[in-house]
């Protein structure tokens, strides 16, 4: 009797679920497909209803079982999966940023909200589908069935955010959808080396992938040897990373100085150590102002004096920049990119908003900037 009464409860949920794929689906949208039980349910359920529209973000270190799992989910439906990914990989970014831990999450802003609102914006879509659900954790609690990601440009459908585990393997048990092989061996899957990966994970991870294991354990050792870290056995062993926090030195790279003060508006004058930084600085400067000129390697520019602190964000993301993507997550057009290991604007479709220059909701408006242990920073005279 429980049986049939649970079976009964997630049926009514999978109907609702139907109900408000059906009401968009001849809006363009995508499932987020992440290779996890939760979105191949948010899959299935948005084929029922006629979307076949999917992007896998492959964050560089997925589980190579996940990435064999999309092209099995592809054959399964007979549809094809995109695959987006981030400009640089994970492990050539923490050689800037450090590692990401429990306290310092950044690593989701470059590997999946960068490369996801990029396909959004280039897919021109209404709304991603996704797999959240409640129950994975107290953050999501507050989700509602349509919601936005503050890093995301669209709309979040989340049509199953009130399942339980228990209704999720229900529904693809008696749909008789393929599982991920990972799930023989942990409860949640995802990134092969994320801090929130619980003890009885790594060690998991240590037996089924040894490999991968030695290979961090090396990764972490440099981190530690670099950083000063003296209890290396606390930090390595005990996972003493995955609750890290580093200090933040700054590093002084210009300097920015008042010229001359005008009815509301300020000239100020930006001497920089190389012709690199001050290209830097012109590629994203017209997002605040064009009345700006150059004399070797001082840069004058005439900005309103209320836009002050966002020219000190410009030109200090401009010069920290290694290439992540993270920030063009912030705009809605486009029209911010990232190329030759620095990031630009493409004018022809910036708005102006200045969303990019914003400290929230991406913290600093600049991984780099926000989390490197060392800051490449202006000091004004």
């Amino acid at each position: 009797m429980f049986r049939e009464y649970d079976l009964a409860i997630t049926m009514n949920k999978e109907k609702t679920a139907l109900a408000q794929l059906a009401e968009i689906s001849h809006e363009k949208v995508a499932v987020s497909f992440s290779g996890g039980k939760d979105s191949l349910v948010a899959l299935d359920l948005a084929y029922r209803v006629g979307i076949r529209k999917a992007v896998f973000c492959d964050t560089s270190v997925e589980f190579d079982e996940t990435r064999e799992f999309v092209k099995h989910v592809e054959k399964f439906y007979g549809m094809h999966i995109d695959v987006v990914r981030a400009p640089v990989t994970f492990f050539e970014i923490i050689k800037h940023v450090g590692l990401p831990s429990r306290v310092l999450r950044w690593c989701c802003d470059v590997f999946k909200f960068g490369p996801l609102s990029n396909y959004a914006v280039q897919e021109s879509l209404h709304s991603f589908i996704t797999g959240l659900r409640m129950k994975e954790s107290s953050k999501r609690a507050s989700y509602e069935n349509s919601d936005r990601n503050p890093l995301v440009p669209v709309i979040q459908t989340n049509p199953i955010l009130t399942w339980t585990d228990q209704d999720v393997w229900e529904y693809t048990s008696e749909n008789r959808l393929p599982v991920n092989p990972l799930y023989e061996h942990f409860k949640r899957i995802g990134c092969w080396c994320c801090p929130f990966k619980t003890d009885n994970d790594w060690e998991k991870i240590k037996e089924l992938f040894p490999e991968k294991a030695s290979f961090f354990e090396g990764i972490l050792a440099d981190y530690a040897n670099r950083m000063d870290i003296r209890d290396k056995e606390t930090f390595i062993q005990k996972r003493g990373w995955k609750m890290w926090s580093n200090s933040v030195s700054k590093i002084s790279v210009g300097l920015y100085s008042p010229c001359q003060t005008q009815r509301d508006k300020v000239d100020l004058i930006f001497s920089g150590q190389s012709k690199n930084q001050i290209d830097r600085i012109i590629r994203l400067l017209p997002i605040l102002t064009d009345d700006y000129f150059l004399v070797g390697n001082k840069l004058r520019i005439t900005i309103k004096d209320i836009d002050k602190r966002r020219l000190n964000v410009l030109v200090e993301k401009a010069i920290n920049c290694k290439a992540c993507g993270a920030c063009t997550s912030l705009c809605r057009t486009g029209g911010l990119k990232v190329d030759q290991g620095s990031v630009y604007v493409d004018f022809a479709r910036c708005n102006k908003c200045q969303d990019c220059l914003r400290t929230h909701p991406l913290r600093g408006a600049c991984i780099i900037r926000n989390y490197s242990p060392k800051v490449a920073t202006l000091v004004n005279s």
